[in-house]
């Protein structure tokens, strides 16, 4: 078990309390928030129920400390991993080092194991902040912690004139940190795994456009050459097993609406077998024939919430968008996406989904054959688009339209932050970014 490092300023914690919180956090980084079992933690820690409340208050209380720790261990992991390319990019003369830079550490961070572990652990945190302000307020400055380092490094670059010098770095680094948390939409999709490296050249074309110094066209090629590392598997689905078919009955429909009216204003930790029956005229016995159990309610109603607005948004891709008009759409699409109020909203549900999802194979499953949906949709179009010389050939068009999801994906990063939450910024960077990922060579000239 890792001993997370507390905060050197705070007072020495109680050992009492410190076996407790390890213990809580190593059950939340094996089994998830929804395999989190207050009796086992009592049992592993040698403690007791009240000691527990002594400490902590309460249950949530517990979550909330470890949940903390948990993302104050990836954000310093992120710190350290950033560590030797500020030292690197200190020795930097030319913008063309500068870009290879760059592009080694879009390599580290797509690859690495121990970056990809923190990564998914700050997002799946996060899902459980979004519905427990205390816990956000705290991560929200860990947050943009994170962003302030690199923002530090790019900024050197741009003060030796290595870099674009009208270059927002904030509204950059916010953007270019969520368009790799959105790299987490193709980890949890096994059929993605040997496509790995189109997604490097995707994300590095749109990482190094924005810094080019004359606003033209990036031209770049590596000075280095090496294999694409291979794609980690962190998270896999159990194979074809997704949530238990629910029927259309509308009792089944009734407990997963109210289930949902829970999770999206109370969180998960809220949700109760006797609130979710309230008004439904039914009782608990229907729960466990529908659903098995409260579990498998939790399961059906995340994936209900996480495709709602999936079939929508891969039916608006089909019926709307046509080859020659693509760039265009790609424009309306990003604008859309990043200011609409629906799509926020729909964007914080499916982070909250796929953070209680990680842990539950079965509602992973279904989140895969869900985001599986827009992308295959999307890949159509860009597949379409490839044919008609409106994008380039050389990049996937499946993987492509998965990078692109991921970067709005990833922009939530953005949104729980106000101070960085500059639309036209964001905006301007991932039209900039995309148009360098899709530009047909003799778009360049």
């Amino acid at each position: 078990m890792r001993h997370y490092e507390m905060d050197p300023v705070q007072e020495e914690i109680h050992p009492t309390k410190q076996a407790i919180l390890q213990v809580a956090i190593q059950e939340l980084n094996e089994q998830g928030q929804g395999g989190f079992r207050i009796s086992h933690v009592i049992e592993q820690s040698n403690s007791s129920f009240s000691s527990l409340y002594h400490h902590f208050g309460s249950r949530e209380g517990l979550l909330r400390e470890a949940n903390t720790e948990r993302f104050v261990w990836s954000a310093e992991a992120n710190h350290k991993n950033l560590a030797p390319f500020a030292e690197a990019a200190l020795q930097c003369t030319t913008t063309e080092e500068v870009l290879d830079l760059g592009a080694m550490l879009i390599l580290q961070i797509a690859h690495h194991p121990f970056v990809r572990q923190s990564s998914r652990q700050r997002i799946e945190v996060l899902g459980f902040a979004l519905t427990d302000p205390e816990l956000l307020d705290i991560v929200t400055p860990r947050e943009k912690e994170s962003f302030d380092f690199l923002s530090s490094i790019i900024s050197g670059l741009q003060r030796r004139g290595l870099i674009r010098q009208d270059l927002n770095i904030e509204s950059y680094v916010a953007w270019l940190t969520g368009m790799h948390a959105g790299r987490l939409l193709m980890e949890i999709d096994p059929t993605f795994s040997p496509a790995a490296s189109t997604w490097d050249k995707c994300a590095i074309l749109a990482t190094l456009q924005p810094l080019t110094l004359d606003h033209e066209p990036l031209e770049w090629s590596p000075s280095w050459e090496s294999p694409a590392p291979e794609l980690p598997r962190l998270f896999v689905p159990s194979p074809a097993e997704g949530p238990r078919k629910v029927s259309d009955h509308p009792t089944a429909k009734a407990l997963i609406e109210n289930t949902i009216e829970i999770l999206e204003t109370e969180g998960e930790e809220a949700v109760r077998l006797p609130r979710v029956l309230e008004g439904t005229g039914t009782s608990v016995t229907s729960i466990y024939h529908f659903f098995g159990n409260r579990e498998g309610l939790l399961v059906a109603a995340n994936a209900a919430r996480f495709m709602q607005r999936s079939h929508q948004v891969a039916f608006d891709l089909t019926a709307t968008v046509t080859p020659n008009d693509f760039p265009a759409f790609l424009k309306l699409n990003l604008a859309v996406n990043s200011q609409n109020e629906e799509f926020v909203k729909w964007r914080w549900n499916r982070v909250e989904v796929l953070g209680a999802g990680l842990h539950r194979p079965e509602l992973l499953t279904a989140i895969v054959a869900s985001q599986r949906e827009i992308i295959d949709q999307f890949a159509v179009v860009i597949r379409d688009a490839q044919q008609q010389g409106f994008v380039r050939e050389d990049i996937d068009p499946a993987v492509s339209s998965i990078w692109y999801q991921g970067m709005t994906f990833g922009r939530i990063l953005t949104e729980i932050q106000p101070e960085l939450n500059q639309n036209e910024e964001w905006l301007d960077l991932a039209i900039e970014g995309t148009e360098a990922v899709i530009r047909t060579p003799d778009q360049t000239t």
